[in-house]
């Protein structure tokens, strides 16, 4: 527990004890004002006899501590929520904050359903152990004060409720030990069912056409059976914990008022005094619910925290040890020099070595698998290599922060990817002081800015309106008004035009070979090749030619059967 206290509170925008004790202050005074109205309740039974003017002066008193109980309540309500709120707020702003700075090698290896998991739903886990810690405030005063109250007026029905306590909570706490790893396997089973449910939904065109529905909705099935199985034994378990308490409950309060009536018959109490007991026996019970409660939130908690912790404990990109540091204006563009990167054991990039100078135009181009995304991950400083160097416009990467190698990049990925803003903010990310005037400019290089200027917004027109209508080529092409706004010295392009028509696809093609930057474009269609400077030909992660494309064409059968196959396939579609 000391373990996940510390962790909420390096995490709480504030001081979590103080705002903890403040509210349990609120509930303390709460249940102060219940234990008041309910001992007057007796009270007035007691001196009925005395005549109205004595049950109006008692009346009065429950009155007052009513709208004490009410008045506290509330704000003891308000603030466990504000607290809770701001507390998650907090923690999905520093994992935000976590996925922006974290090494990207690290974060591949918790899969991408568990991030999202993690962020959404993960993090809610805290929520019933905050309001389990808020409302124990309440705890001492019904526990502690209403068995005092009870001992002063019986002492024999208190000592006959003192062993009945172990008797409800011990069984409850042991029961509740499993719960922190069921918590675990539901969260992870949760994971994955959303994972595979996300992933039916970006392939479901895929699996129309080739009549896959039978096979993904077994799998969709057996996915969430799991959930539904690991819920079951969770919510079980916590039944188990809950029904036990309540079960002892019911049993006892008869026992309890069998006791009362015989000691009342004996004339040793009164009926004002036996329903006062009864009354204090139901605001303890109200308080060994409150500790009921603990163990099952503290365990989801801690589930959660593990998870979470699992995030924020990755290391953000930092520089190697062992750079060589500036290397002078003298050198070249880019100058990779015998790298080499493994993934789980597995050998991704074997042993590369090039140099492109500055303002040449590379075109890397490999069958699938060959490691040209890999290879472009590793040069814009998202991998770490196993070994080898690499020099960007004289500087060794590993010897600088990686966010000073990006700032020397413009980077296009295959995939594009849209913030849900407008279409202007998202072109500006690239380069955010820029004037409107540059993303016109820009747009009209990536071949997009007549698409944005005929919407009724223009520009400023959000992707939520329109995002379902845009093509994966329009999505594209912002992406490359991207690259043309920020104007880096080095390009890294994946397949940045893969999804254009021929015409459009030749004509940003020949804009980006007509820039005086330094490219490196990943290729698929060969119809371009000769254009390039060189073809940097990638085979099983290694370099298999690198050199203009004639000559490789002379030195490598490889290269000219894949050219033909390229060829051959381009004919046919």
């Amino acid at each position: 527990m000391k373990m996940l206290m510390e962790f909420m509170n390096a995490h709480y925008d504030g001081n979590l004890p103080l705002r903890l004790l403040a509210i349990g202050a609120c509930t303390a005074l709460s249940a102060g004002a219940q234990f008041i109205s309910t001992w007057y309740v007796g009270v007035i039974m007691n001196t009925i006899a005395q005549g109205p003017s004595a049950v109006l002066r008692y009346f009065a008193v429950i009155a007052v501590a009513v709208v004490v109980y009410t008045i506290s309540n509330t704000a003891y309500e308000y603030a466990s929520g504000r607290m809770a709120n701001r507390f998650l707020r907090g923690l999905r702003a520093r994992l935000g904050e976590k996925l922006c700075k974290a090494d990207h090698a690290s974060l591949e290896k918790i899969p991408e359903s568990d991030l999202f998991y993690i962020l959404i739903r993960d993090t809610e886990g805290f929520r019933p152990w905050l309001a389990a810690l808020s409302s124990l405030g309440q705890t001492p005063v019904k526990l502690v004060v209403a068995m005092i109250a009870i001992f002063a007026l019986s002492w024999e029905l208190s000592l006959a409720m003192l062993p009945m306590m172990p008797l409800v909570m011990l069984p409850s706490l042991l029961l509740s030990k499993k719960l922190h790893s069921m918590q675990a396997d539901e969260k992870a089973a949760m994971a994955k069912a959303s994972g595979f449910l996300q992933e039916m939904l970006d392939f479901v065109l895929v699996i129309k056409a080739y009549c896959l529905e039978g096979l993904f909705s077994v799998k969709s099935r057996t996915r969430l059976c799991d959930v539904e199985r690991t819920r079951r034994r969770r919510q079980l378990r916590e039944q188990m914990v809950q029904t036990f308490g309540r079960c002892l409950g019911h049993v006892i309060n008869p026992l309890m008022f069998i006791f009362g009536g015989y000691l009342v018959l004996q004339g040793r109490m009164t009926i004002g005094n036996i329903v006062t007991v009864m009354l204090l026996t139901n605001i303890i019970g109200e308080a060994l619910n409150l500790i009921y409660a603990v163990p099952t939130a503290y365990q989801e908690a801690r589930a959660s925290m593990e998870r979470v912790a699992k995030v924020l404990a990755s290391p953000d990109a930092m520089p190697r040890e062992g750079g060589a540091g500036p290397r002078g204006e003298e050198e070249g563009a880019l100058d990779v020099r015998r790298i080499s990167f493994s993934y789980d054991c597995a050998s991704i990039l074997r042993e590369i070595s090039f140099s492109v100078q500055r303002g040449e135009k590379i075109a890397v181009v490999g069958a699938s698998g060959s490691g040209k995304t890999t290879l472009l991950k590793v040069m814009c400083a998202l991998l770490p290599t196993d070994s080898g160097e690499i020099a960007l416009l004289g500087t060794d990467v590993a010897s600088v922060p990686p966010g000073d190698t990006w700032e020397q990049l413009a980077v296009a990925p295959q995939e594009p990817f849209l913030f849900p803003d407008t279409l202007a903010n998202n072109v500006l990310i690239a380069r955010p002081n820029a004037a409107l005037h540059d993303v016109r400019q820009a747009c009209k290089r990536a071949r997009i800015a007549e698409f944005i200027e005929a919407l009724p917004a223009g520009y400023d027109t959000r992707l939520g309106d329109i995002g379902a209508s845009m093509s994966k080529g329009q999505m594209q092409r912002v992406n490359l008004a991207r690259v043309f706004l920020r104007d880096a010295p080095v390009w890294m392009l994946d397949e940045p035009l893969s999804a254009l028509d021929p015409d459009t696809h030749d004509e940003i093609l020949r804009d980006i070979l007509s820039q005086d930057r330094t490219v490196l474009m990943v290729l698929h269609e060969m119809k371009w090749p000769k254009k390039f400077h060189k073809i940097l030909y990638l085979r099983d992660g290694a370099v298999e030619g690198f050199a203009p494309h004639e000559a490789l064409l002379c030195e490598s059968a490889e290269y000219r059967a894949m050219l033909t196959q390229r060829n051959h396939e381009e004919m046919q579609s």
